[in-house]
């Protein structure tokens, strides 16, 4: 029942809008209109389409590049975890009590090492933290900064 009283009440309000009475005209300039207007809608779309498209392909770089950046340094910590280990014989006698700094040396030089070979983005991240004093505390530093 409450249709029908809202349609009827709908109808008379359309009944006594003036601008229904005029006829709409469809001519060749709405035409041209309305195609500039969906030619406009359709080269936006495509200039989306391609700039997700360039951007997709640009984060998929970005994660490969992070990808072998993990691996590399975890490889490098392999190979400092096995020159620790496992000296090689030219890195000199052992540490004895007459030559103490001996003993922090080899670890201040892998220490030394491993920084030259990190990315910049990395060292710049270091360097307003405090300097660390072993290999391995800029080991642990540097993977938590990379991640």
């Amino acid at each position: 029942m409450g249709d029908d009283t809202n349609a009827n009440t709908m109808l008379d309000v359309q009944q006594d809008d003036p601008s229904l009475d005029v006829p709409l005209e469809f001519t060749q300039r709405t035409y041209n209109e309305l195609l500039a207007r969906f030619m406009y809608v359709e080269s936006m779309c495509t200039e989306l389409k391609t700039s997700k498209d360039f951007l997709q392909a640009k984060f998929v770089e970005a994660e490969q590049r992070i990808l072998a950046l993990q691996v590399t340094v975890l490889n490098q910590s392999e190979t400092m975890k096995k020159l620790e280990t496992n000296p090689p014989a030219s890195a000199g006698t052992a540490p004895s009590a007459k030559n103490p700094r001996y003993g922090t040396w080899n670890n201040d030089a892998l220490r030394d090492q491993l920084y030259l070979s990190l990315k910049d983005r990395i060292k710049d991240s270091l360097a307003p933290l405090e300097r660390p004093s072993t290999h391995t505390e800029l080991k642990e530093m540097a993977l938590r900064l990379d991640s």
